[in-house]
């Protein structure tokens, strides 16, 4: 069960923005490797090369639902 649910999301990021992710929301997997706290979530995306396409798996807050949502790491 993942433990870290997003207390918020910063506007600025643009990955974070085109996924519309908000608040209350828990990560539950990164490039379909499964991540249970926000150090998981760190390695995964720092692992990806930059400009790869990539999903999120996200548990919404009523914590029965999950979307997916197609993301790109953005170049250096």
């Amino acid at each position: 069960m993942p433990v870290e649910t997003l207390t918020s999301v910063d506007e600025r990021s643009k990955t974070l923005r085109d996924a519309n992710l908000r608040a209350g929301q828990i990560i539950v997997e990164v490039d379909r490797q499964p991540v249970r706290k926000v150090q998981d979530f760190e390695r995964v995306y720092r692992e990806l090369p930059d400009g790869k396409g990539f999903l999120l798996k996200v548990l919404q807050p009523d914590g029965r639902s999950t979307m997916a949502t197609a993301v790109e790491k953005p170049e250096q």
